[in-house]
């Protein structure tokens, strides 16, 4: 009985809660504008994972990579190996992840570990792939990871980091 007293209690104080929240219109606001952020990313996201292939070079093979929804969503959702000003360039530049690769260069290959998340699934060997992009902002080293299934190849992370030297960046090639 004191257990569904409690519950009455705390459903009447988020009840409350709301009807307060819809007389200032403070955080009924705060919602309306994430789900319209949501909505954004949403579309976004099918953008990205709608691209078209991209061939690149990887083991002396030219090999067609696709994108699709974990590429989306890793580039969308998660900082991942970015620095803070590459996650903000990449955040403003989501709709030209597909042209910042064009040219990347075959750095290594690294055999995958066995983990159990569904990025991991099905995968045999992970590509890693260099490139540079000058733009107004200054020089953003680039790096892809590749995600090797034996039939097929899927972009997963582009990551962006700001080139702290003034040097031509040159991927390193095993």
């Amino acid at each position: 009985m004191y257990i569904v007293k409690e519950r009455k209690e705390s459903t009447t104080l988020t009840n409350e809660e709301k009807r307060l929240q819809e007389i200032t219109g403070e955080k009924v606001e705060n919602e309306e504008k994430n789900l319209e952020k949501e909505s954004k990313k949403k579309k976004l996201a099918r953008k990205i994972a709608n691209f078209q292939s991209i061939t690149l070079h990887i083991k002396d093979k030219d090999l067609e990579c696709q994108f699709d929804n974990l590429t989306a969503n890793k580039n969308i959702h998660a900082k991942g190996n970015s620095d803070k000003a590459g996650y903000k360039f990449k955040q403003a530049n989501l709709k030209k992840l597909r042209e910042f690769i064009v040219g990347a260069k075959y750095s290594h290959s690294k055999v995958e570990e066995g983990k159990e998340n569904i990025a991991h699934k099905d995968v045999k060997e992970w590509n890693y792939l260099k490139n540079i992009v000058e733009t107004p902002k200054g020089k953003f080293n680039i790096f892809v990871n590749v995600r090797d299934k034996g039939d097929k190849q899927y972009i997963y992370e582009i990551s962006f980091r700001k080139s702290k030297n003034k040097k031509e960046f040159k991927p390193h090639v095993r």
